[in-house]
């Protein structure tokens, strides 16, 4: 049985104010060009297919084509929604899809169980999409579900309707940590509950989404293919790829290994500091990327500057004239070394002065819930974090 695993595209992604769908495009026909040299038995889609709950025309374009382009090489694709996803729309999708051998999974209840499919050799896959803890409390009313074990009991559900877990890979859409989950119940990344990596042990693989660096986590069955793309400039030294996986007749366990992807978008954090007019390059500065096409530069300033306009002009002058050839994006500067620039401290004086409230509203605007809500959902919304936030931290504690 041969697999290729992968997750978090955040198709309509917007960088810096770039659309990045032609560099999507650009690796999922690398991905797809494998697919079709080599076909697999299947190809699995860990969560995160787009990036907002109302993705772009240009990304549910760019996600046609590359359906279409596996229906014509009859090779099944099967995908769980993430929390960038909305749920809604993949599980309406999921009967029409299945007419092409894509199965998609968005949603689950107790008169939707858990989905399961078979594979060859005796595999199963068993799909269960990012379901948030509010949501698994109105969906299975009858799982004892109370703070921080909220996932590690949902999980456990999922382990008891498997027959042979062993014998099964797990695609889902989650936080797994190793160890304990620590003192804080609410500890989050991305708004998904972390589940301890010990609910896991049971099965024979589990091809999780969420994070995007490719890592197992350790002493387990749990693999991250990662993101298809560098979406965040601590993704740089990141190895982008799919996982290809193998597992045979009478195998304990599959045979995992990345498969590197070409990434036409990096980054470039380069180091120096302004002398008049002119940016200059610091000798510690790291050279241009090597393969990518594209790269959004930040800075690391090491002496002060007046203006971040020209700060901005000048720093993509001189990382012009390393890099001629290259296509460069402004992201800013991510670091000084004891400096602040005007537009820095705009940033923070304004996180300072505004309310509290607004700063959770324009959080959850960026990520696309915001628009998703109708308003009865923002008000009640709104009185929740104006409750919570006139509640005092030792009380919120106890």
């Amino acid at each position: 049985m041969r697999l290729v695993a992968t997750s978090d595209w955040h198709l309509g992604k917007r960088l810096y104010g770039v659309d990045l769908t032609p560099f999507q495009a650009q690796v999922l026909d690398r991905l797809l060009g494998w697919v079709e040299e080599d076909p697999p038995d299947a190809l699995v889609m860990a969560g995160d297919l787009f990036d907002s709950l109302r993705p772009s025309g240009e990304a549910m374009r760019l996600l046609t084509h590359v359906l279409e382009r596996l229906q014509e090489l009859q090779v099944p694709f099967y995908l769980v929604a993430g929390n960038h996803d909305m749920p809604e729309m993949v599980e309406y999708l999921a009967p029409l899809l299945e007419r092409f051998r894509i199965f998609s999974v968005g949603w689950l209840d107790e008169a939707h169980p858990v989905r399961t499919f078979p594979l060859p050799d005796d595999v199963l896959l068993v799909t269960v999409p990012h379901l948030p803890r509010y949501r698994l409390r109105q969906l299975l009313q009858n799982l004892p579900l109370d703070g921080e074990a909220t996932m590690a009991a949902f999980y456990a559900w999922v382990g008891q309707r498997v027959k042979d877990p062993s014998r099964s890979v797990l695609l889902t859409h989650t936080h797994v940590v190793h160890g304990s989950i620590g003192e804080d119940p609410m500890e989050t990344v991305g708004l998904v509950d972390p589940v301890p990596v010990e609910v896991f042990q049971l099965w024979g693989l589990v091809v999780a989404g969420h994070l995007h660096r490719p890592q197992q986590i350790p002493d387990s069955p749990v693999w991250y293919p990662g993101s298809i793309l560098k979406y965040h400039p601590q993704e740089q030294n990141h190895t982008k790829g799919v996982l290809e996986i193998q597992w045979r007749a009478g195998q304990d366990s599959p045979e995992v290994r990345l498969r590197p992807l070409p990434q036409p978008l990096d980054f470039w954090v380069v180091r120096g500091q302004m002398q008049g007019a002119t940016f200059r390059l610091s000798p510690t500065s790291p050279p241009p990327p090597e393969d990518a096409k594209c790269a959004v530069v930040q800075v690391v300033l090491e002496a002060p500057v007046g203006s971040g306009i020209t700060l901005r002009d000048a720093v993509m002058e001189a990382c012009s004239e390393q890099a001629p050839n290259m296509d460069l994006v402004w992201g800013g500067t991510v670091g000084t070394e004891g400096v602040r620039t005007s537009t820095n401290e705009k940033v923070e004086g304004w996180i300072q002065q505004a309310p509290p409230l607004e700063l959770v509203q324009r959080y959850l605007e960026e990520k696309g819930y915001w628009e998703a809500w109708d308003e009865p959902t923002r008000q009640a919304i709104r009185g929740l974090v104006k409750e919570l936030l006139e509640v005092s931290h030792e009380a919120a504690e106890a």
